[in-house]
């Protein structure tokens, strides 16, 4: 049985509010912070897709200042965006959950200079698409230090289930 948030992502892929002859204009944006290690989970996410998606898709990383990036998610005109990061939500180290971006100001995984919750209102409000947030519960957020093990494997569980959804689609 699939987890709950492999669910979520094949419907959000598959079954888009959008016309039905409307092609997926889909935006992927990951954020955080290399350097403190955990943090660093959406970046990878990004890194590893670039390798196995195809062209179509656009990819960014956009660190910890994704409103710097705004310009080309609204030059891409997406009809979906999924931003990728880091989020304590009190679960176990290396488990992934689709968040709900409006509740975003209680999570300690946030590196941003602008908090989550205003850029993906941005997003939601000025490209009127769907914004989601898929978060991965971090283990260590130390400076200098890499993924740990359990963040690395969601980290490619993600990989691994977008590339099944989106290069088998027909």
């Amino acid at each position: 049985m699939k987890n709950s948030w492999e669910k979520k992502l094949r419907s959000l892929l598959e079954k888009r509010s959008f016309p039905e002859n409307e092609q997926l204009r889909l935006s992927l944006i990951g954020i955080g912070n290399e350097f403190s290690g955990d943090d660093g989970a959406g970046l990878e996410v990004i890194r590893r897709l670039k390798a196995i998606l195809p062209d179509q898709y656009q990819l960014i990383e956009a660190g910890t200042a994704p409103e710097n990036v705004t310009g080309a998610v609204r030059r891409f005109q997406p009809n979906q965006i999924l931003l990728i990061d880091a989020a304590d939500f009190g679960s176990e180290p290396g488990e992934i959950s689709f968040l709900d971006w409006a509740d975003t100001t209680g999570f300690g995984a946030s590196t941003h200079s602008l908090p989550l919750k205003v850029f993906a209102g941005y997003l939601d409000d000025q490209l009127h698409c769907q914004v989601s947030l898929l978060g991965i519960q971090p283990a260590s957020l130390s400076f200098d230090a890499p993924l740990s093990g359990p963040v690395e494997r969601a980290v490619q569980k993600i990989a691994d289930c977008f590339h099944i959804v989106l290069t088998t689609k027909t």
